[in-house]
């Protein structure tokens, strides 16, 4: 029953858009106020994930402060946050769940298939055993890059 959470918080990306093209009056509150919106859930998430990793106690510290690293690069590099949290929805954290979802609400898009792969491809790499946590610390430092980097 777990395959069903990325469903429903991609579906925040899809209302995101429909707000988005349905109520133009709202346009105008989006630039004011959701940039500051946006920002506070990606630190939202970011908190969160820190508790969440904490708990787990990395036995390789020094390969996951490189994953970390290597994520922040790619962020720079590659700007798009639905892979980015796309990684990070790959622990299937409640919590988690729930910020990303009022994040695609804020961050709607009209390019959904193109964002849909996006999201859903980090979950492919679940495939390869062992490797979630890294996948996690890459996507986090993908979203500090996003939380930095000028919106709208």
């Amino acid at each position: 029953m777990l395959w069903i959470v990325p469903i429903i918080v991609f579906l925040g990306f899809v209302v995101g858009y429909l707000i988005k093209k349905y109520v133009p009056e709202e346009d105008k509150l989006r630039k004011k106020y959701f940039v500051y919106l946006e920002k506070g859930l990606l630190l939202s998430i970011l908190g969160i994930l820190y508790f969440y990793y904490r708990q787990s106690i990395p036995e390789h510290l020094l390969i996951d402060l490189g994953v970390l690293l290597l994520g922040v690069v790619a962020g720079y590099l590659f700007k798009e946050s639905y892979l980015y949290l796309g990684m990070i929805m790959t622990t299937i954290e409640i919590y988690t769940s729930m910020l990303i979802f009022m994040y695609g609400l804020v961050k709607g898009n009209k390019r959904i298939i193109e964002k849909a792969v996006y999201f859903f491809i980090p979950f492919l790499l679940l495939l390869i055993p062992s490797i979630e946590s890294y996948i996690l610390v890459f996507g986090a430092g993908g979203v500090l890059v996003l939380l930095f980097q000028k919106s709208y």
